[in-house]
């Protein structure tokens, strides 16, 4: 009989222990609120969107993604402002060594996000697919991480830092100040 005692309260202690661990986590220093789920949800959306417009909307559309002062670093390639973040989203894969026939799909993976308040961070693993052909099979392209800065703005998040870097697979252009580096 008293065995049994000690396992039901055992059971309970452990059913009680997991009924907290919604509301606390071992790997974040901050509670978890409705709102900052609601944030992790509209960070991530935005950042799948993004990879999503990369090469099929306008240079001034992924700019409007970044704060006016917004950086841009892609393996040690630094753009600063609206200006340069546009002219380098408006570079063709001809001029970068990106030109591919057929379709390249991005895949963001592995996305870790922080909130707090009005700032977050976001790292995530990206990988390019290219499918020349509906015969052929798919094949990776380049695969790398990104590690971006963010802050809300008039209830909108936008990038304030981005670094890119690239692990494998990068074309020429993006290795011309390529330093290995690392966020996490």
């Amino acid at each position: 009989m008293k065995t049994r005692i000690s396992v039901n309260c055992i059971v309970g202690v452990a059913t009680v222990l997991l009924f907290l661990l919604p509301n606390t986590s071992c790997t974040r220093d901050t509670p978890v609120t409705d709102q900052t789920l609601l944030d992790q949800i509209r960070i991530q959306d935005m950042m799948v969107r993004y990879y999503a417009d990369l090469g099929t909307v306008s240079g001034e559309k992924m700019a409007q993604h970044y704060t006016e002062d917004g950086v841009l670093d892609v393996n040690n390639m630094v753009f600063t402002g609206h200006d340069e973040i546009e002219k380098i989203y408006s570079t063709t894969g001809e001029e970068t060594g990106e030109a591919y026939e057929g379709t390249v799909h991005t895949l963001v993976t592995n996305m870790i996000i922080d909130i707090d308040g009005d700032e977050a961070t976001c790292w995530l693993i990206y990988t390019n697919v290219l499918n020349e052909s509906i015969e052929n099979q798919p094949q990776f392209l380049e695969q790398g991480r990104d590690y971006t800065m963010l802050v809300k703005s008039d209830g909108r998040w936008l990038i304030k830092h981005r670094w890119v870097t690239s692990d494998g697979g990068t074309p020429e252009y993006w290795r011309q100040k390529y330093i290995k580096r690392s966020f996490r």
